[in-house]
């Protein structure tokens, strides 16, 4: 089960190592018709060095977000969870490790990140994440994007040109909306508020 092992770090790591084993099980059923046991991978060396993505010392940490991302796909209750800590002490990589659990549960896994140094949008974060979410949801079948199509019309209405102006991606699901109304900055934000509220609704039910 070398070869099909979920950890990529334990499966061959090069093709000497593999093509060695081989040899080595051919040249045991030439001399004896059979296979005995002996010790795989052992002259398996990795050719590069290669950082692993398993994050250590935090499975306390690891543990508690996916337990409650679990206990929400179950009991359908919203909860919000805050992780907070200093720059490079990685964050993200925490966080990504519901990315997992959420694959596992057929879910979807949407991230975005405030970049310090780029301030052009107070929602760059936002809409990065749902950027990525679209590009999960492009990828499924036919009747996927119809489902999704048609909840997401349902909840914009004629208003979905809104949502493209802010994530571009969503017209390849709904295709090219309508152009809306132009009225005054404060209704607009308003207007604004209200559509991106329902357009986010249809991905949290």
């Amino acid at each position: 089960m070398k070869l099909l092992n979920k950890d990529a770090n334990e499966r061959y790591k090069s093709w000497q190592g593999l093509q060695n084993d081989l040899s080595e099980c051919q040249n045991r059923i030439d001399e004896n018709n059979n296979i005995e046991w002996f010790a795989i991978g052992s002259t398996d060396y990795v050719e590069r060095f290669n950082i692993p993505k398993h994050l250590y010392g935090r499975e306390k940490q690891i543990g508690e977000l996916i337990s409650t991302f679990e206990k929400v796909s179950k009991t359908g209750v919203t909860e919000m969870m805050l992780v907070s800590g200093y720059s490079g002490i990685g964050k993200s990589s925490l966080v990504r490790e519901v990315q997992r659990s959420a694959h596992m549960h057929y879910g979807y896994f949407a991230s975005g990140k405030y970049d310090q140094m780029e301030r052009s949008s107070m929602y760059s974060a936002i809409i990065e994440s749902f950027q990525g979410l679209i590009k999960q949801i492009l990828g499924e079948g036919e009747n996927r994007l119809a489902m999704w199509k048609k909840r997401i019309l349902e909840a914009v209405g004629g208003l979905g040109t809104l949502i493209i102006d802010l994530i571009p991606e969503v017209q390849q699901v709904i295709g090219e909306q309508p152009a809306v109304l132009k009225i005054a900055p404060a209704e607009a934000k308003n207007r604004l508020d209200l559509i991106f509220g329902k357009f986010v609704n249809v991905f949290v039910q």
